[in-house]
């Protein structure tokens, strides 16, 4: 099991790019909702 759990680590470090797509998508995503519902709030107010 441990053995698995580092060849999948290893697979991670070797494609970092991927990685650093995922965190940019999921900053993304969340800016837009924070943008949203900020916005949502200006409009109410």
């Amino acid at each position: 099991m441990s053995g698995r759990a580092g060849q999948k680590d290893e697979r991670s470090e070797q494609h970092p790019v991927g990685t650093l797509f995922l965190t940019l998508l999921m900053l993304i995503v969340i800016v837009g909702i924070w943008l949203t519902v900020y916005f949502d709030m200006l409009g109410r107010g």
